[in-house]
């Protein structure tokens, strides 16, 4: 009767073992996967005082055109600098002047937005790895 239990307690041990293993590598599949595709509609998110004042030295930088400010809007939201950034693209939405899409690279990561250049709110922005 003792073997039977034993036997019986090491086998519902190796199945908690299995099942907490499989449970683990199926949650880290799905963290790593939404690390590589992320998005984001970012008029929700809150910004504070401090980074509006920010965002407003960069628009009202009358030094810069607006694809400019664009993209140090982009990068700055990316935590990235112009130097790190490659193949950027800016481009003027056709239907919506005030809409400049900007994409570049860092690494491997590509990052792409849209960004209302008459009031600095990113609209929409992806990151893919």
């Amino acid at each position: 009767m003792k073997k039977k239990i034993i036997s019986l307690s090491l086998a519902i041990a190796a199945t908690l073992v299995m099942t907490a293993s499989f449970t683990a590598f199926a949650s880290e599949d799905t963290t790593k996967e939404k690390q590589s595709t992320e998005t984001a509609i970012a008029n929700d998110e809150q910004v504070s005082e401090k980074e509006q004042a920010e965002i407003d030295l960069i628009l009202n930088d009358e030094t810069k055109t607006p694809e400019d400010k664009a993209l140090e809007l982009a990068l700055r939201h990316a935590e990235y600098s112009k130097e790190e950034a490659e193949e950027v693209v800016i481009e003027k939405d056709e239907k919506e002047e005030q809409i400049i899409s900007v994409s570049f690279y860092v690494g491997v990561s590509k990052f792409d937005y849209k960004i209302d250049i008459t009031t600095g709110k990113i609209i929409e922005y992806t990151v893919d790895d």
